[in-house]
Protein backbone atom coordinates (compact mmCIF):
# COMPACT_ATOMS: atom_id res chain seq x y z
CA UNK A 1 0.00 0.00 0.00
CA UNK A 2 1.09 3.35 -0.88
CA UNK A 3 1.88 5.59 2.51
CA UNK A 4 2.99 8.26 0.22
CA UNK A 5 -1.05 8.13 -1.26
CA UNK A 6 -2.22 7.67 2.20
CA UNK A 7 0.06 10.58 3.41
CA UNK A 8 -1.11 13.31 0.07
CA UNK A 9 -4.49 12.04 0.55
CA UNK A 10 -4.93 12.86 4.19
CA UNK A 11 -4.04 16.60 3.24
CA UNK A 12 -7.03 17.01 1.06
CA UNK A 13 -10.43 18.00 1.40
CA UNK A 14 -12.96 15.63 1.00
CA UNK A 15 -15.03 18.72 -1.11
CA UNK A 16 -11.81 18.76 -3.49
CA UNK A 17 -11.40 15.25 -3.71
CA UNK A 18 -15.49 14.90 -4.79
CA UNK A 19 -14.67 17.36 -7.46
CA UNK A 20 -12.68 15.20 -9.27
CA UNK A 21 -14.55 12.41 -8.97
CA UNK A 22 -18.10 14.76 -9.94
CA UNK A 23 -16.60 15.59 -13.13
CA UNK A 24 -16.15 12.16 -14.00
CA UNK A 25 -19.90 11.35 -13.13
CA UNK A 26 -18.96 9.75 -9.74
CA UNK A 27 -22.34 10.81 -8.45
CA UNK A 28 -22.86 8.31 -5.42
CA UNK A 29 -19.56 8.64 -4.04
CA UNK A 30 -20.12 9.32 -0.62
CA UNK A 31 -20.88 7.78 2.41
CA UNK A 32 -23.35 9.72 4.60
CA UNK A 33 -26.17 9.81 7.13
CA UNK A 34 -24.04 6.98 9.56
CA UNK A 35 -23.21 8.22 13.15
CA UNK A 36 -19.82 9.78 13.28
CA UNK A 37 -18.23 8.14 16.27
CA UNK A 38 -15.09 10.96 16.53
CA UNK A 39 -16.14 13.77 14.02
CA UNK A 40 -12.50 15.35 15.19
CA UNK A 41 -10.60 12.71 13.19
CA UNK A 42 -9.81 12.63 9.53
CA UNK A 43 -9.93 9.19 8.08
CA UNK A 44 -7.89 8.00 4.98
CA UNK A 45 -7.20 4.71 4.21
CA UNK A 46 -7.94 1.19 1.94
CA UNK A 47 -11.46 -0.61 2.13
CA UNK A 48 -11.51 -4.22 3.11
CA UNK A 49 -14.61 -5.43 2.70
CA UNK A 50 -17.54 -7.30 4.57
CA UNK A 51 -20.36 -8.45 3.79
CA UNK A 52 -22.99 -9.85 6.18
CA UNK A 53 -27.09 -11.44 5.89
CA UNK A 54 -29.91 -12.39 8.35
CA UNK A 55 -28.62 -15.13 10.15
CA UNK A 56 -29.64 -18.65 9.13
CA UNK A 57 -28.89 -21.89 10.72
CA UNK A 58 -28.49 -24.16 7.44
CA UNK A 59 -26.56 -21.50 5.65
CA UNK A 60 -24.21 -20.77 9.05
CA UNK A 61 -23.78 -24.82 8.63
CA UNK A 62 -22.47 -24.67 5.01
CA UNK A 63 -19.93 -22.18 5.81
CA UNK A 64 -18.38 -23.61 8.57
CA UNK A 65 -17.14 -20.28 9.78
CA UNK A 66 -14.57 -21.02 12.56
CA UNK A 67 -13.21 -18.66 13.76
CA UNK A 68 -16.30 -16.44 12.74
CA UNK A 69 -15.66 -14.40 9.06
CA UNK A 70 -15.35 -10.94 11.04
CA UNK A 71 -12.45 -12.42 13.20
CA UNK A 72 -11.09 -13.72 10.01
CA UNK A 73 -11.21 -10.25 8.56
CA UNK A 74 -9.84 -8.34 11.77
CA UNK A 75 -6.57 -11.05 11.74
CA UNK A 76 -5.99 -10.40 8.12
CA UNK A 77 -5.60 -6.55 8.19
CA UNK A 78 -2.96 -5.06 6.70
CA UNK A 79 -1.35 -1.57 7.65
CA UNK A 80 -3.92 1.50 6.15
CA UNK A 81 -6.85 -0.78 6.22
CA UNK A 82 -10.73 0.66 6.66
CA UNK A 83 -12.78 -2.06 7.48
CA UNK A 84 -16.03 -1.40 4.98
CA UNK A 85 -19.24 -3.67 6.51
CA UNK A 86 -22.22 -4.02 4.53
CA UNK A 87 -24.15 -5.28 7.53
CA UNK A 88 -27.93 -4.28 5.62
CA UNK A 89 -28.75 -1.42 8.32
CA UNK A 90 -29.03 -4.67 11.00
CA UNK A 91 -29.71 -2.71 14.02
CA UNK A 92 -30.20 -5.93 16.79
CA UNK A 93 -26.66 -6.85 16.80
CA UNK A 94 -22.98 -5.58 16.63
CA UNK A 95 -20.85 -6.90 14.98
CA UNK A 96 -17.70 -6.09 16.46
CA UNK A 97 -16.40 -4.62 19.59
CA UNK A 98 -13.59 -3.51 21.91
CA UNK A 99 -11.34 -6.84 21.78
CA UNK A 100 -11.47 -7.16 18.27
CA UNK A 101 -10.97 -3.41 16.96
CA UNK A 102 -7.84 -3.09 19.75
CA UNK A 103 -6.34 -6.37 17.37
CA UNK A 104 -7.27 -4.46 14.19
CA UNK A 105 -5.48 -1.28 15.04
CA UNK A 106 -2.46 -3.31 16.67
CA UNK A 107 -2.16 -4.90 13.57
CA UNK A 108 -2.36 -1.03 11.27
CA UNK A 109 -6.24 -0.48 10.45
CA UNK A 110 -7.38 3.19 10.38
CA UNK A 111 -11.04 3.25 10.63
CA UNK A 112 -14.43 1.37 10.17
CA UNK A 113 -17.79 1.77 8.32
CA UNK A 114 -20.15 -0.13 9.06
CA UNK A 115 -23.39 -0.06 7.67
CA UNK A 116 -24.87 -1.79 10.94
CA UNK A 117 -24.25 -2.33 14.62
CA UNK A 118 -20.77 -2.06 16.50
CA UNK A 119 -20.82 -2.83 20.20
CA UNK A 120 -18.90 -1.14 23.22
CA UNK A 121 -19.87 2.02 22.13
CA UNK A 122 -18.48 3.54 25.35
CA UNK A 123 -15.32 2.48 24.71
CA UNK A 124 -15.15 3.83 20.98
CA UNK A 125 -15.67 7.39 21.48
CA UNK A 126 -12.40 7.13 23.47
CA UNK A 127 -10.03 5.61 21.22
CA UNK A 128 -7.83 6.94 18.15
CA UNK A 129 -9.69 5.49 15.32
CA UNK A 130 -12.14 6.97 13.14
CA UNK A 131 -15.72 4.96 12.72
CA UNK A 132 -18.51 5.56 11.02
CA UNK A 133 -21.74 3.46 11.96
CA UNK A 134 -25.15 3.48 11.79
CA UNK A 135 -26.27 2.20 14.97
CA UNK A 136 -24.95 0.53 18.49
CA UNK A 137 -25.99 -2.12 20.49
CA UNK A 138 -24.52 -4.76 23.31
CA UNK A 139 -25.62 -7.81 21.40
CA UNK A 140 -23.16 -9.68 19.86
CA UNK A 141 -23.95 -11.43 16.19
CA UNK A 142 -24.12 -14.96 17.23
CA UNK A 143 -27.41 -16.19 15.89
CA UNK A 144 -28.63 -12.66 14.83
CA UNK A 145 -26.28 -11.95 11.98
CA UNK A 146 -24.00 -14.32 9.69
CA UNK A 147 -20.61 -12.93 7.62
CA UNK A 148 -20.17 -14.47 4.02
CA UNK A 149 -18.45 -12.56 2.30
CA UNK A 150 -14.93 -10.67 2.24
CA UNK A 151 -13.10 -8.57 -0.51
CA UNK A 152 -16.72 -8.18 -2.62
CA UNK A 153 -18.24 -5.03 -3.40
CA UNK A 154 -20.52 -3.59 -0.84
CA UNK A 155 -23.35 -1.43 -0.37
CA UNK A 156 -23.24 1.35 2.62
CA UNK A 157 -25.34 3.66 2.87
CA UNK A 158 -26.38 4.00 -0.60
CA UNK A 159 -23.20 3.75 -1.98
CA UNK A 160 -21.21 1.05 -3.89
CA UNK A 161 -17.37 0.26 -2.08
CA UNK A 162 -15.00 -2.48 -3.65
CA UNK A 163 -11.81 -3.75 -2.13
CA UNK A 164 -9.49 -1.44 -2.20
CA UNK A 165 -10.61 1.53 -2.88
CA UNK A 166 -9.31 4.72 -1.18
CA UNK A 167 -11.34 6.33 1.64
CA UNK A 168 -11.21 9.78 2.87
CA UNK A 169 -13.77 10.81 5.75
CA UNK A 170 -14.27 13.62 7.96
CA UNK A 171 -17.14 14.86 9.91
CA UNK A 172 -19.47 15.00 7.23
CA UNK A 173 -18.76 11.32 5.83
CA UNK A 174 -16.64 9.44 3.42
CA UNK A 175 -15.56 10.16 0.25
CA UNK A 176 -15.16 6.98 -2.10
CA UNK A 177 -11.80 7.12 -4.58
CA UNK A 178 -11.63 4.22 -7.22
CA UNK A 179 -8.42 2.76 -6.96
CA UNK A 180 -7.28 3.47 -10.60
CA UNK A 181 -8.39 7.38 -10.31
CA UNK A 182 -6.85 8.15 -7.02
CA UNK A 183 -3.40 10.26 -8.44
CA UNK A 184 -5.76 12.02 -10.49
CA UNK A 185 -8.18 13.02 -7.54
CA UNK A 186 -5.31 13.57 -5.41
CA UNK A 187 -3.48 16.03 -8.06
CA UNK A 188 -6.49 18.02 -8.67
CA UNK A 189 -7.60 18.10 -4.96
CA UNK A 190 -4.48 19.59 -4.36
CA UNK A 191 -4.61 22.34 -6.95
CA UNK A 192 -8.39 23.11 -5.99
CA UNK A 193 -7.48 23.37 -2.42
CA UNK A 194 -4.62 25.44 -3.33
CA UNK A 195 -6.96 27.78 -5.13
CA UNK A 196 -9.59 28.01 -2.65
CA UNK A 197 -6.88 29.40 -0.37
CA UNK A 198 -6.20 32.16 -2.60
CA UNK A 199 -9.77 32.62 -3.22
CA UNK A 200 -10.73 32.67 0.22
CA UNK A 201 -8.10 34.87 1.42
CA UNK A 202 -9.56 37.55 -1.19
CA UNK A 203 -13.20 37.05 -0.20
CA UNK A 204 -12.13 38.08 3.35
CA UNK A 205 -10.40 41.00 2.15
CA UNK A 206 -13.40 42.35 0.77
CA UNK A 207 -13.72 40.96 -2.82
CA UNK A 208 -17.23 39.84 -3.83
CA UNK A 209 -18.18 36.71 -4.36
CA UNK A 210 -19.35 37.87 -8.22
CA UNK A 211 -15.29 38.46 -8.70
CA UNK A 212 -14.09 35.99 -6.61
CA UNK A 213 -16.12 32.71 -6.85
CA UNK A 214 -15.57 31.69 -9.77
CA UNK A 215 -12.74 34.34 -9.97
CA UNK A 216 -12.92 36.64 -12.78
CA UNK A 217 -9.68 37.13 -15.13
CA UNK A 218 -7.53 39.63 -12.97
CA UNK A 219 -8.04 37.50 -9.97
CA UNK A 220 -7.25 34.50 -11.93
CA UNK A 221 -4.42 35.87 -13.06
CA UNK A 222 -3.11 37.40 -10.27
CA UNK A 223 -3.81 33.64 -8.48
CA UNK A 224 -1.00 32.56 -11.10
CA UNK A 225 1.36 35.03 -10.52
CA UNK A 226 0.68 33.89 -6.51
CA UNK A 227 1.04 30.11 -7.03
CA UNK A 228 4.08 30.15 -8.98
CA UNK A 229 6.01 32.37 -6.09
Amino acid sequence: MSTERLDRLSKVTVEAAWKSLHDRNYNHCIIAGLQVVRPDQTLTGRARTLRFVPYRPDLAARLDADPPMNKQVVESTQPGDVLVVDCFAANHAGFVGDMMLTRFMKLGGRGVIVDGAIRDLGYMRNIELPIYTRHAHSAAMDGRILGIETQVPVAVAGVCVTAGDYLLGDAGGVLVIPAELIDTVLDEAEALDKKEVFIREKIAAGISLHDAYPPNAEIEAEFKRWSNV
